[in-house]
């Protein structure tokens, strides 16, 4: 986290795609890690930096989001400006409970996940 914290500076931009690039952080997870790490420490984990971007954030309203990329194996946040209305996603999403998104990374996710073909992301106003 505090490698993290001395990395990270937030932008605001009109361009969407532009401030959720920029505001973007990956953090690679092994299955091995997932099962030594724990739904909780992921969670705590998350938590930590959502509380890391609203301390950095500028004076304005932002969302915060986070979600589980499948196929790079990666847990991806990003922060836009709550003015663009939507999150940076070609795909069809499914804003979701922190919890549920952690099912996702556990497997443990509900089948209709895999017919909807909606990514689950977590997001919450800042």
């Amino acid at each position: 986290m505090n490698e993290l914290k001395n990395k990270i500076v937030i932008i605001n931009s009109t361009e969407l795609n532009n401030e959720a690039h920029e505001n973007m952080y990956t953090f690679g997870i092994s299955e091995r890690d997932i099962k030594d790490w724990g739904t909780e420490s992921i969670n705590q984990f998350i938590i930590e930096c959502r509380d890391l971007y609203l301390s950095k954030k500028p004076n304005i309203p932002m969302i915060f989001y986070s979600w589980f990329d499948n196929q790079a194996g990666q847990l991806r946040i990003s922060m836009v400006s709550s003015s663009h209305n939507k999150l940076p996603f070609g795909s069809r999403i499914q804003e979701c409970e922190l919890g549920e998104m952690l099912d996702n990374i556990y497997g443990t996710e509900d089948i209709s996940f895999f017919k909807k073909r909606k990514l689950k992301v977590w997001c919450t106003e800042i």
